[in-house]
């Protein structure tokens, strides 16, 4: 969430309104909330003259109004209001005209079964793909029981870890000139064949090809 104000706060969209959503936020760490409060006190004096106004959206979950909290404790001085209605949070911010937008975004996100959605969350915040012993003590959970929602939510903890690997490896195709062997060791794959194979078994081509296609 910080990573994503700072992006914003630093962007063109920098003083246009925005809207953070915690209606389907499950759970806070308490590392995690620290952090946040402690990095929006000391960017603080940085992002306010850049703000625009902040409707924040929340539900009546426990994580939910932590978090709003922690923006009303260290955010102090923004032009931020909380909202329980939808529509009232989009009419403050006025951006009644991309609501309908949002709300389909929104809809094709959490389309993804809970489970499949934060399995792909925790492999999203570690460069290289973990082990399914790590990743079922990430969720709190044991690896059966891991093994057996994501079955049951059509995935496996495979695929997904095959998806997050092809999904970083062609961002580092894309973006950077790194050859396929430090790409390979990047998404935790043991040698750039491995890579290759990857690539021709789910994108039927080659990384070169498809680093090439990509620019």
């Amino acid at each position: 969430m910080f990573a994503v104000y700072a992006a914003l706060l630093t962007s063109p969209l920098a003083g246009k309104p925005s809207i953070t959503d915690l209606r389907g936020l499950e759970a806070v760490s308490v590392v995690g909330f620290e952090r946040l409060v402690k990095s929006l006190s000391a960017r603080r004096p940085e992002w306010l003259p850049r703000a625009g106004r902040q409707a924040i959206l929340h539900g009546a979950s426990f994580p939910g109004a932590l978090v709003l909290g922690a923006f009303q404790l260290a955010a102090s001085g923004f032009e931020l209001a909380a909202f329980e209605d939808e529509d009232a949070a989009f009419q403050w911010a006025g951006a009644t005209s991309v609501q309908r937008d949002v709300a389909a975004l929104r809809e094709s996100l959490f389309a993804v079964p809970d489970i499949v959605r934060r399995v792909r969350v925790v492999f999203a915040a570690h460069d290289a793909p973990l082990s399914v012993a790590k990743l079922a003590r990430t969720l709190g959970m044991s690896t059966r029981s891991l093994q057996r929602h994501l079955a049951a939510a059509g995935s496996s903890v495979r695929a997904e870890r095959q998806a997050h690997v092809l999904a970083r490896a062609e961002k580092l195709l894309a973006d950077t000139d790194l050859d396929l062997a430090a790409i390979a060791a990047m998404v935790g794959l043991p040698s750039a064949g491995r890579l290759v194979a990857l690539f021709k078994s789910q994108r039927k081509t080659t990384p070169d090809a498809w680093r090439r296609a990509a620019r």
